[in-house]
């Protein structure tokens, strides 16, 4: 049995994809503790995984959420938008020193750390020894922060299959395709009014993630697909705008238009016929999983890399979010339903991704690295015997 410590980046795209993992990491022996801002302490919880905060002087619980409601982009996001600003520098030294406490304390067998900050990978290998591995939930490029240890290269976990990637790429040396990583027993914690969703009518879904609030066009856009949508009333969609955001602002909506907050986007999408989305990653994975084809309005980020391969694939289409109007939302919707073989082609790589999914790559990667360092089968180190599921 090894102690694991898991830092995703902080937000839900980063953090769900980690949770499939995390829980076959449990159920093989291992006992896991994620480490971040409090905000996300319920949530981990709810899933039945162990959580420790940090940085609560700078984020007591519920000031993160409370940033976003208004609209700003916090500190946490200036940490990667403005990555050499001295307010962000200043967050990843006070980062660092928070983390190099606990893992003092803790000692973990293993530090997983989604590769935006590679630079903890870097203390926790420099400074103890720790055996360290990347996570990372984006299939294009290596993201690499500031920092002042030697740059280690430890090994990198891409959750995704490599079947989504172009044919050209490959893992190389130590990178590594594995699972989609999607938990189907992932529990959502907010309601949804599923009494107002019409089982008559095809359903679309539409959604810009869970930092909608940050992407420049999201109000205009959302108006678009509601007056799209408003001339389709054969069909219904759930229009989730991401938990920053109010309703309200958007009407009149028409009444096949279900506008929420937020919506259970795993059971929306077994019952979908297609998803209007910004193109994260971990959404992009969901839709192939349950066979959904996409039209992908990219924003910034990896967006517009998984966009792109989504069209080469042939299982969606893609759009500019800043320029798009009702009419061409429309006649995209009337392109994918005329045209059966988005369909086919995301039900042959559903298939595909279901296979992968339960071939427990991830799992089985991770206790080859730790057999190497005599971590399992009764050799944990007497260092490294500290349970990681202590939290305050």
């Amino acid at each position: 049995m090894a102690n694991i410590m898991i830092v995703p980046w902080p937000e839900f795209g980063h953090v769900n994809p980690t949770l499939k993992l995390a829980k076959a990491l449990n159920a093989a022996g291992h006992k896991v503790c994620y480490l971040g801002i409090a905000d996300f302490e319920h949530y981990i919880r709810s899933q039945g995984l162990e959580f420790r905060p940090i940085l609560e002087s700078s984020y007591p619980r519920g000031q993160a959420t409370e940033q976003a409601g208004k609209g700003k982009v916090d500190r946490i996001h200036a940490m990667l938008l403005e990555a050499r600003s001295r307010k962000a520098l200043d967050l990843l030294r006070e980062t660092q020193n928070e983390v190099k406490e606990v893992l003092a304390e803790m000692r973990p067998d293993l530090f997983l750390t989604d590769v935006i900050l590679s630079h903890l990978a870097d203390m926790a290998a420099y400074e103890f020894g720790t055996l360290t591995v990347l996570l990372n939930v984006m299939v294009m490029g290596d993201f690499f922060m500031p920092t002042v240890y030697p740059r280690t290269q430890p090994p990198m976990l891409v959750l995704c299959p490599q079947e989504f990637d172009f044919p050209s790429a490959n893992g190389k040396g130590d990178r590594h395709y594995i699972e989609p990583c999607i938990d189907l027993q992932r529990k959502e914690i907010n309601p949804f009014p599923w009494d107002k969703v019409d089982e008559t009518k095809p359903l679309i879904y539409c959604s810009l993630g869970s930092v909608s609030y940050i992407y420049e066009s999201t109000h205009r856009f959302f108006r678009a697909v509601i007056e799209a949508m408003g001339q389709r009333q054969d069909r219904q969609i759930v229009l989730s705008i991401g938990p920053h955001l109010d309703v309200n602002d958007f009407h009149p909506i028409p009444g096949n238009v279900l506008a929420v907050n937020w919506a259970p986007q795993l059971e929306i999408l077994k019952r979908a016929s297609l998803m209007i989305t910004h193109g994260g990653l971990g959404t992009v994975k969901e839709c192939i999983y349950f066979g959904v084809p996409m039209i992908v309005f990219p924003a910034k980020y990896d967006q517009p890399h998984n966009a792109a391969r989504v069209a080469f694939h042939g299982i969606g289409l893609q759009a500019k979010i800043d320029t798009v109007s009702a009419e061409e939302i429309g006649s995209l919707i009337d392109k994918i339903d005329r045209n059966p073989s988005f369909k086919s082609r995301c039900d042959s790589m559903s298939k595909i991704f279901r296979e992968i999914e339960h071939s427990g790559r991830g799992v089985g990667i991770i206790d080859g690295l730790l057999h190497s360092r005599g971590t399992r089968a009764g050799k944990v180190p007497l260092e490294s015997s500290s349970d990681l599921s202590l939290a305050h």
